[in-house]
């Protein structure tokens, strides 16, 4: 059996490489949610630098997320029409079921039982 190519062939090393070259990311094409029932005090210095920021005191339902790429969720206080003990955690698992590809970040400034650590796992990054 022949095998024959048709230009360069890859390697297993190829696969890291990304095939997208952009020469730059402008921060005002990425949408970003911020969730908090307190008030966001990075909000106004954030706009000012050309971040593309959406605040909610809290969130009505999942699919309101849709068109954020990233999205800030605090822990407490949010999530209250879910009924959820996990409010804010809550919240964040069913972000991360329905939309996977999604950047998830979890802050508090609370600490939590070790119950909430399932929740922020599904986070991708946890402040």
């Amino acid at each position: 059996m022949k095998f024959r190519h048709f230009g360069k062939p890859k390697s297993i090393k190829d696969l890291d490489i990304p095939t997208l070259k952009l020469k730059t990311i402008d921060r005002i094409n990425i949408p970003i949610l911020v969730i908090d029932d307190n008030e966001f005090e990075y909000l106004d210095h954030l706009k000012t630098h050309r971040f593309d920021l959406t605040y909610f005191d809290d969130i009505q339902s999942i699919e309101s997320a849709k068109e954020y790429e990233i999205i800030l969720c605090d822990i407490n206080g949010v999530g209250k029409r879910f009924e959820s003990k996990y409010e804010g955690a809550h919240v964040i698992a069913e972000l991360h079921k329905k939309y996977p590809f999604k950047t998830i970040i979890a802050y508090t400034g609370y600490t939590h039982d070790p119950t909430f650590n399932k929740f922020f796992r599904m986070a991708d990054f946890n402040f």
